[in-house]
């Protein structure tokens, strides 16, 4: 494939770039290396694909040792809300990465974020190349994850490059008009699939609202305010639950009264996109559904004395989501026991991913370090609100991926990695991906 490049003048050409090389299994151990990494160029060029004719930026950037590094840019150098990653996950001096759903012709301060093997880290631009303008590249059709800001529950829209989509959770039933919000903002109106991860309320309340309150859910209206049920395609649940409660009760009930889904389906794990059309989430995409239901070895709760709510958390149906190179491991409230179940029967390749949605919302009783380096994400997801529930993000959980040099955006702090005692800044994550390369976006900011 041949290129014509064209530099966007924004610092000195890299020296020696090479390929970002393979992926780097070593945790960080900062007692070896005291001493943050440099940045030792940058530059934005611009690429014309000979056989297709379009055109695309790519960031290149090089480091006096190597390195992780993510290019953060934003219309200010203090609202930074775009993160472009490499598809490899290698330490290297030198390398690049596609700026994935990048506006054409904005004009973009940044920064570029190093990690060393030693867990050091440094945000450094280059004095001479402030700015960075992407002049004429094309706009392509994206595989899109996006994690709805619905506080201390789950949201989770899928959109695949040929627009068929998928609504995964819908959170508490006040969060109704908060998941229509979204989809509004995306000219979203209808679904083709939809799926809760399991029975809790701050997952399916959503989609049936709050009759008290008066609160719309996705498929139930509460109000004379003019919504309508959203049409859903097919709705996916799971069979062999370990426990029916309430919720489910009102899901099923809304599932039933809606005027427009097709079908509602049940699945197992092992599901796959291969063989189940209910799975089929677009072209290119393949799904599997990884774990879903009853364990056999996990007791009820009143025997097993674990923390309320447990056995239904690890009834989670866990989904492992493939385009081109770019996997998202998303695990609903699974815990240390779904983990086990994973690990038991899947191959460790199998398991790794880009992206995972950690279980159980940051808890400690989810994300053990055994997994985390089997599934060896480069970015993890984390659910939770702390002003609703203060202690489901734990600390441990935390320092286990910063161990490993990977980013983390909850949907309270979405500044990467930003500390559980700093102030919130919350919005809705948005990944795109073009099947290698990636961008982490976040909208609908606001503070707290």
């Amino acid at each position: 494939m041949r290129f014509d490049r064209r530099a966007l003048g924004l610092a000195a050409a890299i020296v020696g770039w090479g390929g970002c090389g393979t992926s780097d299994d070593a945790g960080m151990n900062v007692a070896d290396d005291g001493v943050p990494p440099q940045l030792t160029a940058f530059v934005v060029v611009e690429e014309t694909d000979a056989d297709s004719g379009m055109r695309f930026a790519y960031a290149e950037w090089s480091a006096d040792e190597p390195v992780r590094a993510v290019v953060e840019y934003g219309s200010t150098i203090t609202e930074l809300w775009r993160h472009t990653y490499s598809g490899s996950d290698a330490f290297a001096e030198a390398g690049r990465a596609r700026l994935v759903a990048v506006e054409p012709n904005a004009t973009y301060e940044y920064q570029v974020r190093m990690w060393d093997r030693g867990g050091n880290t440094r945000s450094q631009f280059v004095e001479s190349a402030p700015t960075f303008t992407p002049g004429s590249v094309d706009e392509v059709p994206l595989f899109l994850l996006a994690m709805i800001d619905v506080g201390w529950g789950d949201a989770l829209y899928l959109e695949a490059p040929d627009g068929t989509n998928v609504l995964i959770d819908a959170g508490h039933p006040k969060d109704g008009p908060r998941v229509r919000q979204f989809l509004d903002d995306h000219d979203v109106e209808s679904l083709d699939f939809a799926s809760l991860s399991h029975v809790h309320e701050d997952h399916v309340g959503g989609f049936y609202g709050d009759t008290f309150i008066g609160f719309n859910g996705l498929f139930v209206i509460h109000t004379a305010n003019g919504d309508q049920p959203i049409p859903v395609g097919t709705f996916l649940d799971f069979e062999d639950k370990t426990a029916v409660n309430g919720p489910y009760g009102d899901l099923a009930e809304a599932i039933a009264g809606h005027p427009s889904i097709a079908e509602h389906v049940f699945l197992r794990y092992g599901a796959s996109s291969a063989s189940e059309p209910a799975l089929r989430w677009g072209d290119g995409v393949r799904v599997d559904l990884l774990a879903a239901g009853r364990k056999p070895y996990l007791l009820p709760d009143f025997i097993y004395s674990a923390e309320p709510g447990s056995v239904e958390n690890n009834d989670s149906m866990v989904y492992r989501v493939q385009y081109g190179d770019f996997v998202v491991l998303l695990t609903g409230d699974a815990e240390f026991a779904t983990e086990q179940f994973l690990q038991n029967h899947y191959p460790p390749p199998f398991l790794r991913a880009t992206i995972l949605k950690l279980g159980h919302h940051g808890s400690n009783d989810a994300s053990s370090e055994r997994f985390i380096n089997v599934v060896s994400p480069r970015v993890g997801l984390i659910t939770n609100a702390i002003s609703e529930n203060p202690g489901v993000q734990h600390p441990f959980v935390l320092n286990r991926l910063l161990n490993r040099a990977i980013d983390y955006y909850a949907s309270d702090r979405v500044e990467p990695n930003r500390a559980r005692e700093l102030s919130g800044v919350r919005g809705d994550v948005l990944v795109y991906s073009d099947g290698t390369d990636y961008s982490v976006i976040v909208e609908n900011v606001r503070y707290e």
